[in-house]
């Protein structure tokens, strides 16, 4: 149960069994390789032989190393993963709020839009009457300027004959 005498890739490994009740995914391919043997018999005197024994096994020591270091980067940098799918769901969630509030707008500008097209057209409508009266009393007054101006030049003549 002491894990702090353990290699770091050990007690990662047992604290994700602890918590999931079992063993996290593996490659397992790094472990096959062609076995290493001794050569035996009449071959344990060639040099090539031994050389090509060392090499198998220089090879089978690197790919164990290989997977010994995967192992601690798996094991340092997994438990950021919960962190990182957390940040992918709140920005996710976050792009959503915005499009949702950016519907929102719009669908008030649009509103406050129609609203003053409405108030637009109705002052207009309601100016270009009263233009309208404007100029009909303009021209009802200078008609009855000009008959005024009749009658007064009537009556200078009359007074004059």
């Amino acid at each position: 149960k002491d894990l702090a005498n353990l290699a770091p890739i050990t007690s990662a490994a047992l604290k994700y069994l602890s918590k999931t009740g079992e063993l996290p995914d593996m490659n397992n391919s790094l472990l096959e390789s062609p076995a290493i043997t001794e050569p035996k018999g009449a071959a344990s005197t060639h040099l090539q032989d031994w050389k090509q024994a060392i090499d198998s096994a220089k090879t089978e020591y690197e790919a164990q190393r290989n997977r010994l270091v995967n192992l601690e980067l798996q094991a340092k940098y997994d438990p950021w993963v919960p962190y990182l799918d957390q940040a992918q769901r709140l920005l996710n969630e976050t792009t959503q709020a915005m499009h949702a509030e950016r519907r929102k707008v719009d669908e008030v500008n649009a509103a406050r839009q129609v609203s003053q097209q409405q108030v637009n057209t109705t002052k207009l409508s309601v100016l270009e009457r009263r233009q309208e009266e404007l100029f009909q009393k303009q021209y009802q007054l200078h008609i009855a300027s000009m008959q005024l101006q009749d009658q007064i030049a009537q009556l200078e003549q009359e007074s004059i004959t």
